[in-house]
């Protein structure tokens, strides 16, 4: 038992062969490519006629470019559900 134990924790990972995970060529040949941002769910789903801009003090805000009509509604909201507010925040 103590024989395949060991023979399990020996050899490469990746290729198999004889030598560590760690000095595998492989590994050593990667060339790592950079990951592009993705817009929040938020973002992607905003109505065209509202745009996100970001302010010089570094906070976010949304404007409308244009005036909307009485009674617009958008949606739907999704939020996961919960019992209770958290007590420190705001509800209007």
């Amino acid at each position: 038992m103590e024989n395949t134990q060991k023979s399990l924790l020996t050899g490469c990972n990746v290729c198999g062969r004889n030598h560590s995970t760690e000095s595998c060529s492989f590994l050593q040949e990667l060339k790592p490519v950079q990951d592009t941002k993705t817009p929040s769910r938020a973002r992607l789903t905003l109505p065209a006629n509202l745009e996100v801009q970001n302010l010089a003090d570094n906070t976010t805000t949304v404007l409308a470019r244009a005036p909307f009509t009485r009674s617009i509604q958008f949606g739907p909201f999704i939020a996961k559900r919960t019992q209770m507010l958290h007590p420190a925040e705001i509800f209007l």
